[in-house]
């Protein structure tokens, strides 16, 4: 009796909301049927509106959705180079390397090949001028004892030599290296220099992930960059070289180079010079000094030669770089990053 009441009262107040779902308008083709046995029906999944002046149907803009998208702020992996070597030359073996630029002197009438390099170490740094076919000092001048040299670039026939550990820097004719002008730059710490044509900058490093863009005239600070591999920040930026719209730059105490958009900071490709290092050792054709780290990168804009050598090595190398993936797997992405972002510090 209480049961068959119970369910009369129910079936009235089902239909009491019917009734008033009839007064107010509604379409009743979705009201699930009792008896199809079900309860509550599947319904189909909603498809998204069109996007005004798309063109593209709401369905297809639905599965257009559902696809993954990189999004603005994600760079893409970075392409991996190897190299071959093209030339080996002599480079003289207690030279510490800091700064390597690519000249052509013709001072003396007939042209030839040229670095202005500058070296490091406390009472050994200079700024010298370099014969490429010979690895012959043509020219040099020592710093004081108590500047350590750092990197080195040619701005409108001058060279700018930065110092280690401060913000001192040094102007020189390239004609004659003993009229210098004692400047300073807006970083703490001088590592590398190059110069950017496209936007008429010196830029510098000083082992952060940052680049500066400076000034030539007054080395007024114009902007920083940070450099990134997807997102990730890259440190130990050393020695750099503007080659073909990159800025390249060697990171300390790795094989590896970093080729960086110069506007966005990102790493478009990785060089690895993988047994550049081991090989010469083998040789043993040091100096006094051990041979110390890859370091030093030049080009020659209208030959596409591009150069580098390190510190305390005694020869200097043309390569031409090969591509090694342009699409590298993660795995291979893991082991570059383990070798050029996080490297073992030195013993």
């Amino acid at each position: 009796m209480v049961k068959a009441t119970v369910m009369a009262l129910a079936a009235l107040l089902a239909l009491s909301a019917l009734l008033l779902r009839l007064a107010s308008g509604d379409d009743l083709s979705s009201v699930p049927n009792p008896a199809a046995g079900g309860g509550r029906a599947a319904q189909p999944a909603p498809v998204p509106p069109a996007i005004p002046g798309s063109g593209a149907s709401a369905s297809a803009q639905g599965q257009a959705a559902a696809q993954p998208v990189r999004s603005a702020n994600q760079a893409a992996a970075p392409v991996l180079y190897t190299y071959k070597v093209v030339h080996e030359y002599v480079h003289d073996p207690d030279a510490f390397t800091q700064g390597l630029e690519y000249d052509t002197d013709c001072s003396s009438g007939a042209c030839k090949d040229v670095f202005w390099e500058s070296t490091g170490m406390y009472g050994q740094s200079s700024v010298r001028e370099v014969e490429l076919a010979t690895g012959a000092v043509l020219r040099e001048k020592a710093l004081a004892h108590a500047d350590f040299g750092e990197g080195l670039v040619k701005v409108d026939g001058r060279l700018l030599q930065l110092t280690w550990k401060s913000g001192k820097a040094y102007w020189y004719q390239t004609g004659n290296f003993n009229v210098a002008q004692t400047t300073k730059t807006p970083l703490g710490d001088g590592w590398g220099a190059t110069f950017d044509n496209a936007t008429n900058s010196i830029v510098l490093s000083d082992g952060s992930p940052n680049l500066s863009f400076v000034d030539p005239s007054t080395l007024a600070l114009r902007r920083n960059v940070q450099v990134t591999d997807q997102g990730s920040p890259v440190g130990n930026l050393n020695e750099l070289e503007a080659i073909d719209g990159e800025i390249w730059a060697n990171i300390w105490i790795t094989d590896c180079i970093a080729r960086v958009d110069p506007q966005s900071g990102v790493v478009k490709s990785w060089l690895v010079l993988d047994g550049l290092h081991t090989s010469l050792r083998a040789k043993n054709l040091a100096g006094s000094h051990p041979m110390d780290v890859l370091n030093g990168i030049a080009y020659d804009p209208a030959t596409k030669r591009i150069f580098v050598t390190g510190k305390y090595w005694p020869r200097l190398y043309q390569i031409e770089p090969v591509l090694a993936a342009a699409q590298p797997t993660a795995e291979q992405l893991a082991q570059l990053r383990s070798k050029c972002i996080s490297p073992p510090m030195p013993q």
